[in-house]
């Protein structure tokens, strides 16, 4: 993998956790509690952990076996 490559992944991923960390403060919802993990909330964190794996994976192809 190039850095062309894992770069728009690795921004893929902190986009993700930027829109995840901004919903939760627009409801209130602190990210360590129990509604964070609910509902929309899990579905936005599932989404992140996605992206972050990619770009794990790409980054890291022997670390991920």
């Amino acid at each position: 993998m190039t850095t062309d490559t894992i770069a728009p992944l690795y921004h893929a991923a902190i986009q993700a956790d930027n829109d995840w960390q901004a919903a939760l403060d627009r409801a209130g919802v602190d990210r360590y509690s129990a509604a964070a993990s609910q509902g929309y909330f899990s579905e936005m964190y599932a989404a992140k952990i996605a992206a972050y794996d990619a770009f794990r994976i790409a980054a890291f192809p022997h670390a991920s076996r």
